[in-house]
């Protein structure tokens, strides 16, 4: 015999489900950096987001931003976020401490929905949320 699933006990946003597109409040929870450096010869980094203050979101749910690669040519995403962050560049020579100073602080985060990256999954109209901007401000409890 299987075992039972109880679907009443199911938890409201606990899932695969997307963060709802708009502006929410949210925590640094974690700087992901690349094993291997990318086809530019360069590392990249993902920051990742928890405590996302969003309707329907489970407290468990994560979202990230895209990749930012520590590449010359790339690195203006990296310092656009930390410019709206209010943290100087020069504090985060590397990326040991540029975890210190972004995992645990809070941001407003702006997120929209993408199609799924894979083919046969955007067909069937899923898609990913991804935080596209993180913006100043703790945010929390308003």
């Amino acid at each position: 015999m299987g075992i039972k699933i109880d679907w009443d006990a199911e938890e409201s946003g606990s899932g695969f489900a997307p963060v709802p597109e708009g502006t929410w409040p949210a925590t640094c929870i974690d700087l992901k950096i690349s094993e291997k450096p990318g086809p530019s010869g360069y590392h990249w980094i993902k920051l990742v987001f928890g405590k996302i203050q969003a309707p329907d979101v489970g407290e468990n749910k994560q979202a990230w931003t895209d990749i930012m690669s520590l590449s010359p040519a790339g690195l203006w995403k990296l310092h656009g976020v930390l410019d709206n962050l209010g943290i100087d560049r020069d504090a985060a020579g590397d990326t040991d401490d540029l975890r210190e100073a972004v995992v645990g602080m809070n941001a407003n985060i702006v997120v929209e929905h993408k199609p799924h990256w894979e083919d046969a999954k955007a067909e069937q109209g899923v898609v990913v949320d991804e935080v596209t901007d993180v913006l100043a401000g703790d945010g929390f409890g308003v």
